[in-house]
């Protein structure tokens, strides 16, 4: 997408390893949080669950989106699987830290900030479903295993600290 770092790549998992993914969201899920940035309106209503990272199988996905991502996994988050029913939502949001908020320091300290998102469909929907990039002018349809890459901060010599790109919001 011109201005946009946003790639897409169909197949990136197999059927069997979505259906074991969905399993496995199904046995650990919870409402999904969220980092507060002050507001008090619903923004998310879907469940996650937090995969464990010295599961053999969940490592041997973070090593494929780490190759293709093109980053060190040490520098990655604990794998999470999100689970949306019909009529849930994640309204328009960037996955950056917000540097300003209370939870800021706790995050520079675990690691930093959060430049870089991997997405995995692992479900097939009859409507709807698609990840809306409104300012990029993208939606990407979900496909069982089509992985989206994008990246939520724009790093360069002049800005070493890196900038939220605003082509990076993103709903659901």
């Amino acid at each position: 997408v011109d201005g946009a770092d946003i790639w897409t790549r169909g197949a990136f998992l197999n059927s069997e390893e979505c259906a074991r993914l969905i399993v496995m969201i199904d046995a650990a899920a919870e409402p999904s949080g969220l980092l507060s940035h002050g507001t008090t309106e619903v923004w998310r209503t879907s469940c996650s669950a937090n995969f464990e990272p010295a599961d053999p199988f969940v490592q041997d996905i973070q090593a494929r989106i780490d190759a293709f991502v093109g980053l060190p996994g040490e520098w990655g988050e604990t794998i999470q699987g999100q689970r949306y029913q019909a009529g849930q939502q994640f309204r328009p949001h960037h996955d950056a830290f917000w540097t300003l908020a209370d939870y800021w320091l706790d995050e520079a300290r675990r690691g930093g900030q959060r430049a870089t998102t991997a997405m995995i469909y692992l479900n097939d929907v009859a409507e709807g479903g698609e990840t809306e990039f409104p300012v990029a002018g993208l939606k990407v349809a979900p496909e069982p295993g089509r992985a989206v890459i994008f990246d939520s901060m724009r790093f360069d010599t002049t800005n070493p600290e890196g900038r939220l790109d605003p082509d990076s919001l993103h709903a659901g």
